[in-house]
């Protein structure tokens, strides 16, 4: 009995086989690719710089440390040297 091929293999073997022999094409696509890596690497950063604030604001209140960082997701450290910064 021989194995039938994954059809999503097969789509992405083609796909692989089109790019590969259109410079154009896989320019685009590497292109596009870095684009949606930027995107989500600029995302990570705003949400990690919005999750800095929210721990400023719950240092300033007299918030421990420890709790800060359980409630923010932060390491301790770093909330530490957020509480040094004042």
């Amino acid at each position: 009995m021989v194995a039938q091929p994954d059809p999503m293999i097969a789509q992405a073997a083609d796909l692989v086989r089109q790019y590969n022999s259109d410079d154009a094409a896989y320019y685009e696509l590497i292109s596009h690719e870095k684009w949606l890596w930027d995107s989500r690497s600029h995302e990570r950063d705003a949400r990690q710089d919005e999750r800095r604030e929210i721990a400023r604001n719950f240092l300033r209140t007299g918030v421990p440390v420890d709790q800060v960082a359980a409630g923010t997701g932060l390491d301790v450290d770093e909330v530490a040297r957020l509480a040094d910064e004042g």
